[in-house]
């Protein structure tokens, strides 16, 4: 079941990156702790299989149209499948599926996280690597310290709101995934800067592939080619970007 109803605040994502957003963040980490230890269960899987499938289909689809990132995504995808065993086992539980800043609302009360019609049953690192990937694409243009120390404000209260410490290899391999994604993003769209950007993500992608396990070794072709439901806000409040973000599955984070 999807809830809906109008959430106050303005898009996390939109907001002007400084040291004000570093509490938002924080919350954001806090209020995906408490999704993950929510004891629901739904029906939807959300598989590692599916992912890989549809990104290697995306690769058979690129190669007649841009071969060079045809061939860098299947190399991806055969490496992701080489080391998924040993980063894919442990907790199920319930995920978001689609967790970014742009899930948010920032308001005076803390931020409201939005639209679950893509949560479903999965491994928990799969949101904090999407969420950390989405995060630095949003934050690129900025202060190097101001990225990382968002990216440890999120981190480290999750982290500490779940009572464990984070698995760094399921981390990566997941944000390796989200790279690829956001590569993908601009392709029905065609934008002029696709293809720097496609390739731009996928280094990022390689990058952190390489890091699974402490391995440091690039790929042949890598190296070649471098061109919810379970808590619901009802109170409808006072909206405070209008009445367009009046949005799916809102919760509210302290």
């Amino acid at each position: 079941m999807l809830c809906q109803g109008a959430a106050p605040g303005e898009p996390l994502g939109e907001i002007v990156p400084s040291e004000a957003i570093l509490d938002h963040i924080a919350a954001a980490g806090r209020g995906l702790a408490a999704v993950h230890d929510s004891p629901v269960s739904v029906e939807r899987i959300r598989s590692a299989d599916n992912v890989l499938a549809w990104i290697s289909l995306m690769a058979k689809g690129l190669m007649p149209i841009v071969p060079d990132a045809g061939r860098r995504l299947d190399d991806l995808v055969h490496r992701l499948r080489q080391v998924r065993d040993r980063t894919r086992r442990g907790e199920v539980c319930l995920v978001h599926g689609d967790f970014s800043v742009n899930q948010f609302l920032a308001g005076p009360s803390g931020v409201t996280m939005l639209d679950f019609d893509d949560a479903g049953m999965g491994d928990p690192h799969t949101d904090i690597g999407t969420f950390l990937a989405r995060l630095d694409g949003r934050l690129q243009n900025q202060d190097p310290d101001l990225r990382q120390r968002a990216a440890d404000a999120f981190r480290s209260s999750y982290a500490a709101a779940r009572g464990l410490v984070l698995e760094e290899d399921r981390i990566l391999w997941s944000e390796t995934v989200a790279f690829i994604r956001m590569a993908l993003s601009g392709l029905g769209q065609l934008k002029p800067d696709w293809p720097a950007r496609l390739h731009g993500y996928l280094d990022r992608a390689d990058g952190l592939l390489d890091g699974i396990g402490g391995s440091r070794t690039r790929s042949p072709a890598a190296a070649t080619t471098r061109m919810a439901c379970w808590a619901v806000s009802s109170d409808p409040g006072p909206v405070g970007t209008g009445a367009a973000w009046q949005r799916r599955g809102a919760i509210a984070v302290d």
